[in-house]
């Protein structure tokens, strides 16, 4: 019975660090868009990277496991610091572990910050829509000419 009791409080103990994660996470997702002036789609895309939807199981790939593996591909894809010469991106290969220490999730997630503060973008438009200004005061402009009429 004290075992099993044990058992519910860590249980529970999980499932509100799990929330504060959540929360935690949000609010990361809010400043990044806010900070770095991010649309709609580049913001749902981040979220789809940095992904506020934490789990509670105690499988070998947690929250910080499956976030480090979604920020290096940013790094390694879509955000890579492109070399002249350079026209493809190789991504070597890796097991996903148990993190002893977040560290490096930590400085992968400020190097994403860091590129998306220099104007790197999850999304970029392949078309030019250039935004169309519309005026809700009518243009001054002269009357409509009329034709002259010739007297014979």
């Amino acid at each position: 019975n004290a075992l099993s009791n044990r058992m519910l409080n860590c249980k529970k103990q999980l499932e509100v660090a799990c929330s504060n994660l959540s929360c935690a996470t949000h609010l990361i997702l809010l400043l990044i868009r806010f900070k770095f002036g991010l649309d709609s789609k580049n913001a749902y895309l981040m979220e789809a990277f940095l992904s506020p939807i934490v789990a509670d199981d105690t499988d070998a790939q947690g929250w910080e496991e499956r976030t480090k593996a979604a920020m290096l591909h940013l790094l390694r894809s879509v955000l890579v610091k492109q070399s002249r010469g350079s026209k493809s991106t190789q991504f070597p290969q890796s097991q996903m572990t148990l993190m002893d220490d977040t560290s490096k999730l930590k400085s992968n997630i400020q190097q994403v910050c860091e590129r998306l503060s220099k104007g790197y973008r999850l999304y970029r438009s392949t078309t030019n829509n250039k935004k169309k200004e519309f005026s809700t005061t009518p243009k001054a402009s002269s009357p409509p000419s009329r034709p002259t009429e010739r007297k014979a």
